[in-house]
């Protein structure tokens, strides 16, 4: 699986790496000034480094939230939490909550083609939730993760026990399978899956692994959605993952 993400991703992002370069070591050479409310044109956003590299460890928040957003970003995808997935879906999630303390923690892993890395996440996923719960026990959670960020999230569930899973409300996975891999939390977990996305479908060429930010698309704002409704209390009903193939229309 690890392999077929990277495969996919790498494919995707060709034509979006004209200006690539070579390292991108700082976290200034990832930020963008994107508004993450606002949609990519299709085949516009620009990835700055190259494929598979390292990306600098984003800036952790302090404290206590009352919701926050553990996101593991895409394979050298640029961006705080990730320009295709974490950044525009957590500004969502914060509109559609006014009131309410949330925030996103980037998962710190290199997000790299290097076979330690999802591991790395993984782990860091689980230190996270023990640190936060010893600090701050009334927080919620969810995690999402995209393309190599999914087997992260599925990762680290598979290795949890009930305590250190009791505050995740939602798991949501972008280009990462078909939602069946989150172990007992397969039952809270949304599989967004976009045509084209050979990650997670068996046809396409790729492209459809870039296409959660696309204008056109309601990936981030059903998404949105399904995070609040499982925050008040009123999660969507479901027996299993629920895999998501549709760019439009509702949950």
């Amino acid at each position: 699986m690890h392999r077929t993400i990277l495969i996919s991703l790498a494919t995707a992002t060709t034509f979006l790496q004209a200006n690539a370069q070579a390292k991108c070591s700082k976290v200034a050479d990832v930020n963008t000034t994107v508004n993450p409310l606002v949609p990519f044109r299709p085949n516009t956003a620009t990835f700055p480094c190259d494929m598979g590299i390292p990306i600098p460890l984003g800036k952790v928040p302090t404290g206590c939230a009352k919701f926050e957003i553990i996101v593991a970003r895409g394979t050298s995808e640029p961006g705080d939490l990730g320009m295709i997935v974490g950044d525009p879906l957590v500004a969502r999630v914060k509109r559609d909550m006014p009131g309410v303390d949330v925030r996103g923690y980037p998962v710190q892993y290199p997000a790299s083609r290097n076979t330690t890395s999802a591991p790395s996440g993984a782990q860091d996923v689980q230190n996270r939730l023990i640190a936060q719960m010893k600090e701050c026990p009334d927080e919620k959670f969810a995690l999402v993760g995209y393309s190599q960020g999914g087997r992260v999230v599925s990762m680290a569930t598979n290795r949890m026990n009930a305590t250190l899973s009791k505050n995740i409300l939602a798991v949501v996975l972008y280009g990462a399978g078909l939602g069946n891999a989150t172990g007992s939390l397969s039952g809270i977990t949304l599989a967004n899956c976009a045509p084209g996305d050979i990650a997670c479908s068996d046809s396409g060429t790729g492209a459809g692994h870039v296409s959660y930010n696309n204008e056109g698309t309601v990936w981030h704002d059903r998404t949105s959605q399904y995070i609040v409704a499982a925050f008040n209390g009123k999660p969507v009903e479901q027996k299993g993952p629920k895999l998501v193939r549709n760019p439009t229309g509702g949950l």
